[in-house]
């Protein structure tokens, strides 16, 4: 599989939502159709990047990135992927803190899962 051009997925790159749109429509992201806690039908979320129970009971609350690199991250899933994309162009360290507005130490974790999960 070769890598995509950014002419044709750039656009993934400038707001997060559509960033999510995309992994949407890729498959990378789901969103739940039955909740974790209580076993009813939730209903998704995906500008707020979560879904909610509906039932009254339980409206328990879980993140479209469950499950996924993106959990757990403070950083829009745009700058991730930028800087994967970035990553796996061989780009420098140096130019993906400067393009994804990552802090040094911030770059440096990130790259080092990349490398683990790619290679």
């Amino acid at each position: 599989m070769s890598m995509p051009n950014m002419m044709n997925i750039g656009h993934i790159f400038l707001t997060e939502s559509a960033c999510l749109e995309y992994l949407i429509d890729q498959g990378v992201l789901t969103i739940p159709t039955f909740c974790d806690t209580c076993g009813e039908e939730g209903m998704g979320h995906p500008k707020l990047k979560l879904y909610q129970c509906t039932k009254k009971h339980c409206r328990s609350k879980q993140s479209i990135f469950k499950g996924t690199f993106f959990s757990n991250s403070r950083i829009p899933c745009n700058k991730i992927m930028l800087a994967a994309y970035k990553f796996l162009n061989k780009d420098a360290s140096s130019s993906i803190v400067r393009e994804c507005g990552f802090t040094r130490p911030t770059a440096a974790a990130w790259l080092g899962f990349f490398r683990y999960i790619f290679f």
